[in-house]
């Protein structure tokens, strides 16, 4: 590093930090796959002291943009761009002395607090926002509940005796109205009881007339809608769609190439009981939803689908795990180690035993106040199939001793939204009701209108619902409009464990998910190498095997850091796994 050549600049301005050169920079991936950048203290003096003071007194909650650029003679320019974070550090020593730490733009922390900070209510306000009508999908529902034979009958029973009532009303009592009018106008006036009474009997009558087709009224409703419920249309909004206007609004590209964010659509909670209309507000989520603040939508994804996301320059890159991108992204390959060996298999190592997932449970939300969210017996096709999905990872039938397995470990997801209820059948009232309209349809059709029939139809496929409004926020499929009749293979918790979580298990995927551990392991390393790990800190080994850091401690001048990183390699060949779907 004898040939580095070192410039630091503050809002443009040259600047000289003087420890630069003892500056220790701590990488932190825990279970990310960019860094959290833990780094010592920067120490400003002088006139570079007061250009952050001038910054501090007028902008003190923005980050004074800071730049480093390398040169060291062999690979050209490198630069870093970020900002001073007052919020992590900002020490005034004395009137010439100023203490502060820096955070990358690429460090995906400065990110996450920026999301953890805004709204979808944000991003939709009216006017200002960047959310609008066009952003929303269109969700086709009906609201019905479950078929109760004995209900059904009572409310048809009531509205039957309420309509003979009726009929026996207009037929026997509506002269009797008429002559007590008449009796009532022609009364003398020397009998002026005789016509108030008259006159009374007659508004009684036509009171309880009105009583009675009042409350005849709401029961052919009711009863309609549990025979030939209404197509309605709510509003929600594409994952993809999601992602990216959170990401517009941080001026950043959005880029993943998880094909379930184009049709897996996210359905906020309704929370009135009115039917839902297309208006632009309600296809966000409610403020009560998982899903409400920015990061949140993000760690959804990122649960769903097994993912990690990134930032680098201006583009946020959500991918699954399983992705070869985070290998392809940096091709950052790891040296050997600086001892005699010269070669990091001779270096003490751990197993990842303690990683080992014994039970692992991925489970969508039941809804109590969405009867076709809650579990039945009775209906093979309902809710619950493809809701929950358990996997358990146990040792083979030539371990004998029960008392001592070491297999242990329980993880659960949950993305706390519930799955949407397709309407797959007609009820035998609606296909009644396509027969009985038959011969009119003929005719809707010569006109070239939609028949009775088409619209029937239509309510295959469309979500169902009990009631108009539900408390947990939905997440289903919607293809050409509705939602297709294989929704369950394209969203279930057995297909996403299948297609993205398995990538965590030491059975199916032992060749990725075993791994050795070498802790406090001494590498070559500088500033290009730093480049490329702020990045992502996958790696693949000088043998071709892959690996990733988990954190790294470098000082700027060194040309060495100290390292702790995990490569795979299966070491666990006894092993069987049983799988659980509810």
């Amino acid at each position: 590093m004898g040939s580095l050549n070192v410039k630091f600049y503050l809002n443009g301005f040259p600047v000289n930090p003087v420890n630069w050169r003892d500056v220790k920079i701590d990488c932190i991936y825990d279970d990310e796959a960019q860094p959290t950048l833990a780094n010592d203290e920067y120490t400003f003096v002088n006139e570079d002291a007061q250009l952050i003071m001038d910054w501090v007194a007028s902008k003190p909650f923005e980050g004074m943009p800071f730049i480093l650029q390398v040169y060291d003679g062999v690979n050209g320019l490198l630069t870093i761009n970020g900002c001073l974070d007052f919020t992590e550090m900002y020490e005034v020593r004395n009137e010439s002395e100023v203490k502060v730490k820096i955070k990358p733009d690429n460090n995906i922390g400065l990110t996450d607090e920026r999301l953890e900070a805004l709204s979808y209510g944000y991003l939709a306000r009216d006017p200002g926002g960047i959310i609008g009508k066009d952003d929303y999908v269109d969700v086709p529902v009906i609201v019905k509940r479950k078929f109760d034979g004995l209900e059904t009958a009572f409310a048809a029973m009531a509205l039957y005796f309420m309509g003979v009532q009726v009929a026996d009303f207009s037929k026997n009592l509506k002269a009797k109205i008429i002559d007590n009018i008449v009796i009532g106008l022609e009364s003398p006036l020397s009998k002026p009881a005789a016509a108030f009474k008259a006159i009374g009997y007659a508004i009684l009558y036509v009171a309880y007339y009105a009583f009675i087709l009042v409350a005849l009224i709401p029961m052919v409703k009711k009863l309609k809608q549990y025979l030939i419920p209404t197509k309605t249309v709510y509003k929600g909004m594409f994952l993809r769609k999601a992602l990216t206007k959170a990401c517009d609004h941080l001026q950043l590209e959005f880029v993943s190439n998880i094909p379930e964010l184009d049709y897996y659509v996210y359905l906020p909670s309704k929370t009135d009981d009115k039917i839902r209309f297309n208006s632009r507000q309600l296809g966000i989520p409610n403020n009560s939803d998982y899903g409400y603040q920015l990061d949140e939508m993000f760690t959804l994804c990122e649960r769903l689908f097994n993912a990690q996301r990134i930032k680098i320059d201006n583009k946020m890159y959500l991918y699954a795990k399983k992705d070869p991108f985070w290998y392809s992204i940096t091709n950052y390959v790891l040296p050997g180690v600086l001892k005699e060996e010269n070669n990091f298999y001779s270096q003490p190592f751990e197993y990842n035993f303690k990683e080992m997932i014994a039970n692992y449970i991925f489970a969508f939300e039941y809804d109590a106040s969405d009867e076709w969210t809650m579990p039945s017996e009775n209906q093979k096709n309902d809710y619950f199939v493809g809701t929950n999905f358990q996997v358990i990872t146990d040792l083979d039938n030539t371990f004998v001793n029960e008392k001592y397995k070491l297999n242990k470990g329980l993880k659960e997801i949950n993305p706390r939204m519930a799955l949407g209820a397709r309407r797959d059948r007609l009820s035998l009232s609606e296909q009644a009701t396509k027969g009985v309209l038959a011969i009119a349809d003929l005719f809707i059709k010569l006109a070239g209108g939609k028949t009775f029939g088409e619209k029937i139809n239509e309510h295959r496929g469309a979500l169902q619902i009990s009631q108009n409004f539900f408390n947990t926020a939905k997440l289903l499929v919607i293809k050409d409009g509705i939602i297709p009749a294989n929704h369950r293979s394209l969203l279930s918790a057995s297909r996403l464990y299948n297609e993205y979580h398995y990538w965590e298990s030491f059975y199916t995927n032992g060749e990725h998910a075993q791994k050795k551990i070498y802790k406090d392991v001494k590498i070559p390393f500088d500033f290009e190498a730093f480049t490329k790990v702020i990045k992502t800190g996958y790696f693949t080994t000088e043998d071709s095997k892959q690996g990733k850091f988990r954190n790294i401690s470098w000082t700027l001048d060194k040309d060495y850091a100290i390292v702790t990183y995990e490569v795979s390699e299966k070491y666990a060949f006894n092993l069987v796994q049983k799988e659980i779907e509810a």
